[in-house]
């Protein structure tokens, strides 16, 4: 299984989506997982990867 997190920027619009599938392996945890986090109004934050560090990282960054 993978991640996706996309970005599409122009200048009229930004874009950013992902998935929200967390998992480790094919041990799938949660399906509506928050990938992305607003840190200010110039800064996105997206995480992938091992689940529990998505986790704390998005977790204590905001």
């Amino acid at each position: 299984m993978m991640s996706l997190i996309t970005l599409v920027a122009t200048k009229e619009l930004i874009s950013i989506m992902s998935d929200g599938r967390l998992c480790e392996g094919d041990k799938v945890y949660q399906e509506d997982f928050k990938k992305i986090a607003m840190i200010s109004d110039n800064i996105v934050l997206g995480a992938t990867g091992n689940h529990e560090e998505a986790k704390s990282l998005l977790a204590n960054c905001c």
